[in-house]
């Protein structure tokens, strides 16, 4: 790959708006809005679901078909579009379901949904109910496998926020974060009510998208608390609350535990000074209290029923989930502009009808319209535009963008070191002349605390393009990470266009000083051009990734070998490179091994090898990298194409 120079300037800025950091930053909104809803700034957004009898969608109505009434009084529709997600059929396992791409672009796919999961980690009714905490599991995988290729979800975890899932389309990401659910009851029931608003308070950074919340909770909160300014919340940002209560169907007791009951206390002491313990027995006997399980199904049923979702509390939980999809895949965006003369933020009921018989809607009961611009704060002063691009909840389009990241070792015999990352950016190269551009990379952690800044300008001329019909340029850049996860944002502010876009990427960062590891994957066009910055130049790995996972002619592909500090002797290295079809055939196996001595002065191999695209049909591939050394082994996967 060929490489030019460019002036690095480094300046630090402070982001926002990710749903990684619920509990300590407020999002800076960036508008994103659907060409039919442009016209008006004061028009109300309502997503209204209509359900059959049978519970079936019901399709092909039109404005004339609703009736809207906010606080009694019929509202004019000025806006109205249906919206039918198609139903995608579940996915064969393999690998064009479970690999994602590890090139991530802000562009060619619009998301129909956003979904959050929400697992309540920290509950009584789960933590001692061993099947409920199986039900949380399967309802989380059961939501992600059920998503189309165009929905974005997110995997909230109430108190364990290092366990949480940012947004993405990567189901194998997604459901990781699920199976790291752990419950407990050292602080009970606390900490929901605080993320779920947190979490609406986010999605309402993105205006116009169908918004889920999907609660996986027995529904417990603080004694005294209600759930008002959630509903407040949830209404005011047009967010849809589906509770799933994982404990199923309880029966409720109005037995309380007995002292003298030896299977539900312990005695020490004198027999007339007994010291009585709870026990299991006793926690059980309050949770199942029937007065408290009325109260916790009524508060869930008025949520879901307050902002257009459905409290679903049944042992089995398919029909549950299909409901969910179902209602949330055919529905419609209505618009109106309130008549009330009274401009303020006060609740007002709201009330969605329709002329079908039997049909039953769904939709938020209530709405909070924006205070006047009179007694509206004074708006606060706008960061760059580089830095408000990575701002948002979802990445923007202003100019088209590609990420890819390969994380690598900086020294794998030390124990502990950092490793490096090496992050190439993929972008339009101008038809003539140069675009100056703004870059902003930086690196969270999935608790929200941001690790890495790396900002620069960078100078591209036209002919720094790669050949083809895509025209891209490659910008390459590098950062030190400690092992982790990590999620990548990305932003680049072009002169030319006068704009920004932005693009997010998950990482995962080895330890490198493991027996046996290995860098990520480097894919790249020989006669592709690279602009690197100075910083960059001479630290990174031979081959750098580019962006393009497409190819025509040739490809060159590289891995780093590492034998670490932790390994105990060098030992030969087996290395596997084969390349799958769509159909699951082995269309190409490369497989060689390395001897030890190889590894003796840095304890690490670059291997490179040639991707024979010449020799392969036109379609969808999957190149795997297996490595092994004694019991030790590691393997890594990218999917790529082959055009012509």
């Amino acid at each position: 790959m060929r490489r030019l120079g460019y002036v690095v300037k480094t300046q630090a800025f402070v982001a926002a708006g990710c749903l990684l950091m619920l509990m300590s930053a407020r999002p800076v909104t960036v508008q994103q809005v659907t060409p039919q809803f442009r016209a008006r700034l004061d028009l109300i957004q309502v997503d209204v679901s209509v359900i059959d009898k049978d519970h079936q969608p019901v399709r092909g109505l039109t404005a004339d078909d609703f009736t809207v009434l906010e606080s009694g009084t019929k509202q004019t529709i000025e806006a109205f579009v249906p919206i039918d997600l198609p139903e995608e059929p579940p996915r064969a396992p393999g690998w064009m379901r479970d690999v994602a791409p590890d090139v991530i672009a802000n562009t060619g796919v619009d998301e129909d949904r956003l979904i959050v999961i929400v697992l309540d980690d920290y509950s009584e009714d789960v933590a001692h109910d061993s099947w409920a905490q199986r039900s949380v599991k399967q309802i989380g995988h059961g939501i992600v496998d059920r998503l189309g290729p165009r929905d974005l979800a997110a995997v909230v975890h109430t108190v364990a926020s290092r366990s949480n899932q940012e947004f993405t389309h990567d189901h194998e990401r997604l459901s990781a974060a699920i199976d790291r659910f752990n419950p407990s009851a050292v602080l009970p029931e606390f900490a929901a009510l605080s993320v779920l608003e947190r979490v609406c308070e986010v999605l309402g950074s993105v205006p116009q998208r169908r918004k889920v919340m999907v609660w996986v909770s027995s529904g417990a909160t603080p004694p005294g608390s209600n759930i008002g300014s959630l509903i407040s919340l949830a209404q005011r940002f047009n967010v849809n609350v589906y509770p799933i209560d994982p404990t199923g169907i309880r029966v409720g007791t109005t037995a309380q535990p007995s002292a003298n009951n030896p299977l539900s206390a312990t005695q020490a002491g004198s027999a007339s000074d007994p010291i009585r313990v709870p026990t299991l027995a006793d926690d059980v006997a309050r949770t199942n209290n029937i007065d408290r399980l009325n109260n916790l199904r009524s508060n869930m049923f008025f949520l879901a029923n307050m902002t257009g979702g459905h409290f679903f509390q049944l042992n089995e939980f398919t029909k549950s989930l299909n409901q969910v999809f179902r209602e949330t895949g055919s529905f419609y965006l209505l618009g109106y502009v309130s008549s009330g003369t009274q401009l303020d933020d006060k609740y007002r009921p709201l009330e969605v009808r329709v002329n079908r018989k039997g049909a039953t809607v769904h939709a938020r009961t209530g709405t909070m319209p924006d205070l006047p611009p009179a007694k509206r704060q004074a708006p606060v002063a706008l960061p760059a535009p580089t830095l408000e691009a990575l701002a948002g909840l979802v990445p923007t389009r202003g100019v088209p963008l590609s990420i890819t990241a390969v994380p690598f070792a900086v020294d794998a015999s030390v124990k502990g070191a950092k490793a490096a990352v090496a992050i190439t950016l993929g972008l339009p190269a101008p038809t003539e002349g140069t675009d100056d551009l703004d870059v902003l990379i930086k690196a969270f952690t999935f608790d929200g605390t941001l690790r890495e800044t790396r900002t620069f300008k960078a100078r591209v001329d036209s002919r720094a393009a790669a050949v083809g019909p895509n025209r891209q340029v490659q910008i390459v850049d590098r950062i030190e990470l400690d092992p982790g996860r990590y999620q990548l944002r990305a932003s680049a502010t072009s002169a030319i266009r006068n704009a920004s876009g932005s693009v997010y990427s998950d990482l995962d960062v080895p330890d490198f000083s493991v027996p046996l590891s290995m860098s990520g994957v480097a894919l790249s066009d020989p006669g592709n051009t690279a602009v690197v910055s100075q910083a960059a130049e001479g630290r990174l790995p031979q081959t750098v990734s580019m962006t393009t996972r497409a190819f025509k002619g040739q490809a060159q592909g590289s891995v780093e070998i590492y034998q670490g500090a932790a390994a105990r002797q060098l030992l030969p290295v087996a290395v596997a490179v084969s390349i799958r079809d769509d159909r699951e055939a082995v269309v190409s196996k490369q497989v060689e091994t390395i001897d030890p001595m190889k590894f003796e002065v840095s304890r690490r191999v670059n291997y490179r090898f040639d991707v024979p695209v010449t020799k392969l049909e036109p379609g969808e591939y999957l190149l795997t990298i297996d490595v092994k050394a004694g019991q030790a082994s590691t393997k890594r996967d990218v999917r790529f194409s082959v055009t012509r």
